[in-house]
């Protein structure tokens, strides 16, 4: 029906054309918007994640201002008097809740089923969903000492229950730190956990029955776009990480550590966490 008959016959309603044009104008706005919202969403999380870390750096300096410039030690002694150091690189000792946390940083409270930390809780990255899924599920005997990014010195070189430190040749950024301005002072303190799932090949990991994923700073893929890092003078810098698929190459991230053992396919270990920043030698400096 041409337009002049249209409107000789009184009609003024569209053509089908007109409003498939018009649902397709709208579709694209509606992309482009939603498009726009999540990358200010990510922009608001890296700012966020940036200003916890900062907040780290200062209770770092200031408990080493009160305690002969040393680092919090993460070392602890288990129910048999053995010193068996802090779990892994995102664990910290059952007794900072106590010490560390309330005088320096923050109150941690104890994690229960369904009571998940919001995103604006100092101790996690807020983009950080599986270790917020482990804290509102927690494991038998869980002490409530995950946090949501790794934190490097001051730890026990024997202590990583799953991790060997020393895997990738930075064993001295994490057990060789006992005080700030040391051998290894250009080291980061702490990173945003970019942690992949080397014996499952994924950036998913279940728990509790439920898929979530483990990388931070995600893009559509589930891979992370990035990391904050902090440094010993509290400063903190965004670092991009672009991941290939095995054998495992990455761009402006390098590897940190990864635990023993081997993954699919003959990988070597069954987590690899990165936190080398690309500038960065392995040290001493």
């Amino acid at each position: 029906m041409t337009n002049k008959l249209r409107r000789f016959l009184g009609i003024n309603g569209f053509t089908l054309i007109e409003l498939l044009v018009a649902i397709a104008i709208i579709g694209i706005l509606a992309a482009l918007l939603l498009t726009a919202l999540s990358q200010a969403t990510q922009a608001g999380y890296k700012t966020e994640c940036a200003s916890n870390l900062k907040q780290w750096g200062v209770a770092i300096n200031t408990y080493a201002g009160d305690n002969q410039n040393r680092f919090p030690d993460l070392s602890y002694k288990d129910s048999t008097g053995n010193l068996t150091g802090a779990h892994d690189l995102a664990w910290m000792p059952i007794y900072f809740n106590t010490t560390f946390f309330p005088g320096y940083l923050m109150t941690n409270r104890a994690g229960f089923k369904g009571a998940v930390r919001p995103t604006t809780d100092v101790l996690y990255c807020p983009t950080d969903l599986y270790h917020r899924a482990i804290d509102a599920r927690p494991p038998p005997n869980y002490q409530t000492n995950l946090i949501g990014y790794n934190y490097l010195p001051g730890r026990d070189a024997e202590g990583g229950v799953t991790y060997n430190y020393d895997s990738d040749g930075l064993g001295a950024w994490v057990t060789n730190r006992a005080k700030l301005g040391g051998p290894h002072h250009l080291a980061p303190v702490m990173v945003d956990r970019l942690q992949y799932d080397l014996k499952n090949r994924s950036w998913t990991k279940h728990w509790k029955g439920a898929a979530v994923q483990i990388g931070v700073h995600r893009n559509s893929a589930g891979v992370p776009t990035g990391a904050n890092f902090l440094f010993e003078d509290g400063r903190v810098s965004w670092q991009r990480f672009a991941w290939g698929k095995p054998p495992l190459t990455s761009t402006g991230i390098g590897a940190g550590c990864r635990s023993p053992g081997t993954g699919e396919n003959g990988a070597k270990g069954d987590y690899l966490e990165y936190y080398n920043p690309s500038d960065l030698g392995p040290g001493p400096w």
